[in-house]
């Protein structure tokens, strides 16, 4: 951001009452900040990522969680991290952005950057890795790739916001060496490589304090020593209490109907317990993102070129995790196409980051030459002695089956986390069926999370194929 575009948002702020810049900093709705179209400020507009865009058209939804403007579905993070592909994230990040601008979107509500502390974290699909490093290598990539092309990212949860389980009410205690070696290495490499021009904050409370009221994790650590010089905005939500956030400078408290937030803050200034100054920082740096990014819109979008980069990100994220020599397949294979998610795919995670796909592909679709059986419900995962006889008999007569298993969305959602690392008990039961009678058996696994496979040992070839996007099917029909 240049300092002309911050130099007009002081001049906007300076214009404006106390009040005025109070309610500049609650949202106007679930997706704008306020405009104030009388001193030519313009809303903000953001939308879900981060692995493509959740846009909605204003007034759709009060909670924003209608049906979305259709948009590329990317391979999830966890798929991305996989590629270990610094240049392919970058270009993911740039087709996500590109889309976003188009649609007037300022700030793309994305990449997640929080630690996966724990394999059962219902959100773990939506975030890079275990490691610090590699996820803040990948991170600054993406969110570079986003910001090419004149929108925002926004870098969230921060911090350590990792378990959904209570997410609204934790209070994690951490040490400052475990808190600043694992959990904020990840921000601190973007904050420093990337500058991101917004961070989100987290819902949960960061040793006794809520990160959104934090000064020691926002000012101190965030803006003092690492020089983020962008806007803090909360998870939808997750204000508290609106002195204590201007004083550790979060701008903004999203999504809208906040009267009891700005009231909070006006009687704390009356009270002398908040100084207007605290308020005025934050509204300038709200203003001078709307000011930023108020040419948003109206440009063209490579769809073709966005869903080549998704099938490349499926492509090399896939990862072979056994196999015995019978991959690649014959082109002349016979084959069996066993598991209703070969119609059906997981490609994608539950919750706020699910996005309206434009197109689809499926398994069984781009091999209708195989011989399908569904095996199991696509809902829950449960089977039946006729679907796993049916599977059988489809394995007995081809050389090789190719079994489809996977999370549910159902299970692997955004706000709970899972109680198990298991598959569904009917895809086991399947898998061990098939394996007893099949020539040959290879297993593609959608999930965006580590899961077991008790079968490993009993089949020819196990893929981990992630979360592949709206191109991942496409990607594994492609498996060299």
């Amino acid at each position: 951001m240049d300092d002309s575009t911050k130099k007009k948002a002081e001049k906007v702020v300076s214009s404006l009452t106390l009040e005025e810049k109070v309610h500049l900093g609650i949202g106007a709705d679930f997706w704008r900040t306020q405009a104030i179209p009388e001193k030519g400020l313009p809303a903000l507009t953001v939308s879900d990522g981060p692995s493509g865009l959740r846009y909605q058209k204003p007034g759709t939804d009060a909670k924003g969680m209608t049906k979305s403007e259709p948009a590329t579905c990317f391979p999830s993070l966890a798929t991305a991290a996989a590629t270990w592909d610094r240049e392919l994230v970058a270009k993911m990040g740039t087709a996500i952005g590109a889309e976003a601008r188009s649609l007037g979107v300022g700030v793309v509500l994305g990449p997640g950057l929080n630690i996966k502390r724990s394999p059962l974290c219902g959100r773990n699909f939506e975030y890079f890795s275990e490691d610090p490093y590699l996820t803040g290598t990948l991170a600054s990539e993406y969110v570079k790739g986003v910001q090419s092309t004149g929108s925002g990212s926004c870098v969230k949860h921060f911090a350590v916001n990792s378990q959904e389980y209570k997410r609204f009410s934790n209070d994690c205690l951490i040490d400052e060496r475990t808190l600043r070696e694992i959990y904020l290495r990840a921000f601190e490499m973007v904050v420093r490589d990337a500058r991101p021009e917004m961070i989100m904050s987290a819902y949960v409370m960061l040793n006794g304090i809520y990160c959104s009221d934090n000064r020691h994790l926002l000012c101190e650590i965030l803006r003092d020593e690492w020089g983020f010089e962008g806007a803090i905005t909360t998870d939808w939500g997750g204000m508290h209490d609106r002195a204590a956030a201007y004083k550790a400078t979060c701008d903004l408290a999203m999504p809208g109907a906040g009267k009891h937030l700005e009231k909070q803050a006006l009687d704390a200034v009356h009270a002398g317990t908040l100084g207007e100054a605290d308020i005025t920082a934050c509204a300038e740096r709200i203003a001078a993102l709307a000011i930023e990014h108020a040419e948003a819109g109206s440009t063209s979008v490579d769809i073709a070129g966005n869903r080549a980069v998704a099938l490349k990100v499926a492509e090399e994220g896939q990862v072979l995790l056994a196999n015995d020599g019978v991959l690649p397949l014959a082109k002349d294979a016979k084959v069996a196409l066993i598991g209703a998610l070969a119609k059906t795919p997981h490609y994608q995670g539950g919750g706020s980051s699910h996005i309206n796909a434009r197109k689809v592909e499926t398994l069984a679709g781009l091999r209708s030459d195989w011989t399908y059986a569904a095996g199991y419900d696509p809902k829950n995962g449960s089977t039946t002695p006729t679907l796993v006889d049916e599977a059988v008999a489809a394995a007995r007569a081809a050389e090789v089956a190719v079994v489809v298993v996977g999370l549910p969305e159902t299970i692997e959602s955004e706000g709970y986390d899972r109680k198990d690392m298991e598959l569904p008990s009917g895809m086991d039961e399947l898998v061990r069926a098939v394996a007893a009678a099949a020539k040959h058996t290879v297993v593609v696994v959608q999930s965006g999370s580590a899961v077991e496979l008790p079968w490993e040992k009993e089949v020819s070839a196990v893929l981990w194929a992630g979360l592949g996007g709206e191109a991942g099917a496409k990607a594994t029909v492609l498996l060299p």
